[in-house]
């Protein structure tokens, strides 16, 4: 989402991204040309009358689970997204923590008591760079029930009100 008008973004989408991706971002880009949305979420200056980049990971019951923000001239990286994206799915689905650098397929944790100062003996960071496979140990521990919290209310769509605009033109809440 930016300040821009979705005619900047099909602009963009059409003469930058499409060059850099296979068809251009596969997801509608959202317009914000009175910095309302972004006021609410801290990422608006007034000084400029643009937003900068901030990337915000909202679950489907409305709570904020993660916040990545940004200066101008450092962009965002994708790949640390879509991984976060997943842990996050991963997490909803089994109820298992994911450990630093976890990505699909590699272990994941039950919280319980038990494992409390004894993450070591399952799981032991990347030993270098990024994708590395942990060194593991052990097994997993035993679930227990105790709940987890994180994030924080983040209904704003049904707050703000906005009307955005796709980078089709259609309107979107």
């Amino acid at each position: 989402m930016s300040v821009d008008s979705h005619f900047v973004h099909k602009m963009w989408q059409q003469h930058e991204l499409s060059k850099m991706i296979a068809g251009g971002v596969p997801y509608p880009m959202l317009s914000d040309t009175g910095g309302k949305v972004g006021r609410l979420y801290g990422v608006y200056s007034e000084e400029t009358g643009l937003n900068v980049r901030g990337r915000f990971l909202i679950d489907p019951d409305g709570v904020v689970q993660a916040i990545e923000i940004l200066t101008p001239p450092v962009g965002r990286n994708v790949a640390e997204l879509i991984r976060q994206l997943q842990a996050f799915k991963h997490h909803r689905e089994t109820g298992e923590v994911t450990p630093s650098g976890w990505y699909p397929g590699q272990q994941a944790l039950r919280p319980s008591p038990e494992l409390t100062g004894r993450v070591w003996e399952r799981w032991r960071p990347p030993e270098k760079g990024p994708g590395a496979e942990p060194r593991r140990s052990g097994g997993r521990a035993e679930q227990a029930e105790m709940p987890i919290r994180h994030g924080r209310t983040a209904k704003l769509a049904k707050k703000t009100g906005v009307k955005a605009t796709t980078r089709k033109g259609r309107g979107s809440r």
